[in-house]
C-alpha cells in the first residue's frame, strides 16, 4: 500500500473514532450530571399512618435525568433492617414506590439513584403515625 492510502485510511479511522467519541460524551448520561447540586424531595400521597399502604413519591432536582438511564430505588429503613423497594417513573423526573410501614416512628428513606454507572445517595426521613 502507498503511504498517501495508508495516510488517508488513518485520518479517515481518526476522524469516525474522534466523532464517536463526541457523539457519546454529549449524550445527556452520567457524564452531564453534578451530583453535589442533585436533591430529592421526598413526600408521600397522603400521610404516612402505620399498617396503611404509603405511596412515597421521589422528584429528583438539581439535573436532567434521562428517563432511559435512570432507575430509582427506594431504601426504607428502621431499626430492622432495610427495605428495598424499586421506584416506578411517574411523570418528568418523579418516581413513586408502595411501602406499609409497620409502627409509627422515624424511618429513613434511603434514596439511590442510578444513572448507568453513575450511583448517587441521598438520605431523607419520614415521620409514620
Amino acid at each position: 500500500m502507498s503511504r498517501k492510502l495508508m495516510r488517508t485510511l488513518a485520518a479517515g479511522l481518526l476522524a469516525a473514532l474522534l466523532t464517536a467519541c463526541g457523539a457519546e460524551q454529549g449524550g445527556g448520561g452520567a457524564a452531564q450530571i453534578d451530583g453535589s447540586k442533585v436533591d430529592v424531595i421526598l413526600t408521600s400521597a397522603e400521610p404516612a399512618a402505620a399498617g396503611e399502604e404509603t405511596t412515597l413519591i421521589a422528584e429528583l432536582t438539581g439535573a436532567v435525568f434521562p428517563e432511559e438511564l435512570t432507575f430509582v430505588q427506594f431504601d426504607v429503613r428502621k431499626a430492622d433492617g432495610p427495605v428495598l423497594i424499586n421506584g416506578e417513573l411517574q411523570g418528568e423526573q418523579r418516581y413513586t414506590a408502595q411501602h406499609r410501614f409497620e409502627e409509627p416512628g422515624v424511618y429513613d428513606v434511603v434514596l439511590h439513584i442510578y444513572v448507568e454507572d453513575l450511583h448517587l445517595m441521598k438520605r431523607k426521613q419520614v415521620e409514620v403515625q
